[in-house]
């Protein structure tokens, strides 16, 4: 057992997302693609004849996040400047009481999509409206 005490896995419905200069966004309900792969190159081993594989690009995300819509314009707005002001943010994993465990950053991100959830004039209608914006980012890491 770790010095520090035991470890309990982290839920995953206890985050925060923050945008930079926008940390104060609320409503996220899901955050999709935390990604990083690196792709493998294999190139002949001359000695053994057998493939030995080498570290090639390295590519992360799109970060698909969804928040309920409260009127704040900032994700719409980010969006319509298409990719001209990428922003860092980052992904935060809180533990049971609300205090931050771990912390995803994504550098170089630009909103590559936006979408306000369908509007819907019936019994079925009634219920927060969600915002969704996809951004496609340079990296991720832990920080």
């Amino acid at each position: 057992m770790p010095a520090d005490g035991p470890r309990y896995p982290l839920n995953r419905a206890k985050f925060r997302v923050e945008i930079e200069g926008r940390e104060e966004l609320t409503g996220w309900r899901r955050v999709d693609g935390l990604r990083m792969a690196t792709a493998s190159t294999p190139v002949r081993d001359e000695a053994t004849g057998l493939p030995r594989h080498l570290p090639g690009l390295r590519t992360a995300g799109p970060i698909r996040l969804e928040r309920l819509f409260d009127g704040d314009p900032f994700l719409a707005e980010w969006y319509g400047e298409h990719g001209t002001r990428p922003l860092n943010g980052s992904v935060v994993f809180l533990d049971y009481s609300g205090e931050e465990k771990l912390r995803y950053n994504w550098s170089g991100g630009w909103c590559s999509l936006y979408e306000l959830g369908p509007f819907v004039a019936d019994v079925d209608g009634d219920g927060p409206q969600v915002e969704v914006v996809e951004i496609t980012v340079e990296d991720i890491f832990v920080g």
